[in-house]
Order: structure tokens, then C-alpha cells, then sequence
């Protein structure tokens, strides 16, 4: 990690089975500035985007805006955007 100097998003879920999350944070903890770790809260490996919703995709938009100076607009993403996964 310390020769990447390429901007890192982690999108990781709190409950992922197959990657820990404490692995992502020593990845987040090695990498180059511009970094960020988000966790969704409720998410195993694989629903991230189901369980994080719109907030998902706002942090996964926000970090390309902030990081590559071209900025993008929602309406720009193909299909839609689920809400967060509500709990029965």
C-alpha cells in the first residue's frame, strides 16, 4: 500500500463474513491520502448496496466527485438507486 498513491474508497460492511472488518481498517491504516472507510452498519459481504441504500451509493458519488475534480450527478447512475434496507 505505501507505493499507491491512487485515491481508496472501502465500502465494507459491519457483519461481512469473509473479509473482517478489521482487515479493511489496516488496509485504510496503510494507504496513501486520499482515503476513506465506509461502514455500513447491518451488511454482510455481498448486500452492502441493498443494506446501505441511497447512502451507499451518496458515499460511493461523494468520493469520486471530491476525488477525481469532474463532479457527477446523481441522475448520471444507471438504474435506480435502492433505499436502505429497512428491517421487518
Amino acid at each position: 500500500m505505501p507505493e499507491v498513491r491512487a485515491p481508496l474508497l472501502i465500502l465494507h460492511g459491519d457483519q461481512d463474513e469473509v473479509v473482517p472488518l478489521e482487515q479493511a481498517q489496516r488496509l485504510l491504516a496503510a494507504a496513501n491520502e486520499p482515503k476513506h472507510l465506509y461502514v455500513i452498519h447491518g451488511a454482510r459481504h455481498n448486500d452492502t448496496y441493498i443494506v446501505g441504500g441511497r447512502d451507499y451509493f451518496d458515499a460511493w458519488l461523494g468520493s469520486c466527485n471530491r476525488w477525481s475534480g469532474k463532479p457527477l450527478s446523481k441522475n448520471k447512475l444507471n438504474g435506480d438507486i435502492p433505499e436502505r434496507h429497512k428491517e421487518p
